[in-house]
C-alpha cells in the first residue's frame, strides 16, 4: 500500500478527525518522500509572520543562518503579543498596505487576528519551498527589499549575520494541523504517522 493509499484510508476511516490531512499537506508528504525521506521538515513562526509566508506575502525570510532545508511546514508558535507589541505591529502591517505592500484585505484579518488574538496557534497551516538562500546582506539590500520581507528594522543583524531565505511556492491549508511541537528549538522533524 502506498502512502497516498494509507492517507485516503485513514481519510476514510476518520472522517471527523481534527487532524484529516489537506490536500496540500499529501502534496507536501508525496515531495519529501521522493527524496527517500519519511519525516517531514517544520519551521515554526510568530502567528503575524506564519500568515505573511502561507499567504505568499512575504516572498523573502530575513534570518541569521542558512539553511539546506528546501520544503518546509509551516507551523504556528503560541506567541502572546504584549500590548505594545501589538501596537507595533498593528502600525507596521497597517504602513505595508499604505505601500501596497500587503494586499488590504489581508492587512485588515492579520490586524484583526494580531488585536484579538489567532485562533490556529500550535498548528501547521500551510508550506513553503526555499529557492536559495543569500548571505552578507547590506543594510541598503535590506531596505530595498523590504515590500519582500515585510520585516521591520529590528530584524537586520547586521553584514555577516544576516541572510535572506528567497521563499516560492507559498501554500496556505484549508485544514490547519493540530500538533505538539516536538522540541526545544524552531526547527523539528515529525513522522507522517504522528500527525495522522
Amino acid at each position: 500500500m502506498t502512502l497516498q493509499d494509507e492517507i485516503k484510508q485513514f481519510q476514510e476511516e476518520n472522517p471527523q478527525s481534527k487532524n484529516r490531512l489537506a490536500g496540500e499537506l499529501l502534496q507536501a508528504i508525496e515531495k519529501q518522500r521522493e527524496n527517500k525521506n519519511d519525516e517531514l521538515v517544520i519551521r515554526a513562526f510568530d502567528p503575524v509572520w506564519a500568515e505573511l509566508i502561507v499567504r505568499g506575502i512575504k516572498k523573502i525570510e530575513v534570518a541569521k543562518n542558512s539553511t539546506k532545508h528546501n520544503k518546509i511546514l509551516i507551523y504556528t508558535t503560541n506567541k502572546k503579543y504584549t500590548k505594545y507589541e501589538k501596537r507595533q505591529l498593528i502600525r507596521h502591517i497597517s504602513r505595508m498596505a499604505d505601500q501596497q505592500n500587503i494586499p488590504k484585505k489581508d492587512a485588515i484579518e492579520i490586524c484583526n487576528f494580531i488585536q484579538n488574538g489567532y485562533t490556529n496557534t500550535g498548528c501547521i497551516i500551510g508550506s513553503i519551498e526555499i529557492a536559495k538562500c543569500e548571505k552578507n546582506i547590506g543594510h541598503w539590500q535590506f531596505l530595498e527589499t523590504q515590500s519582500d520581507h515585510i520585516a521591520t528594522e529590528e530584524f537586520y543583524n547586521g553584514y555577516l549575520k544576516t541572510v535572506f531565505w528567497i521563499l516560492k511556492n507559498p501554500n496556505k491549508f484549508d485544514l490547519p494541523i493540530k500538533i505538539t511541537w516536538p522540541s526545544g528549538g524552531p526547527w523539528a522533524k515529525v513522522k507522517v504517522s504522528d500527525i495522522l
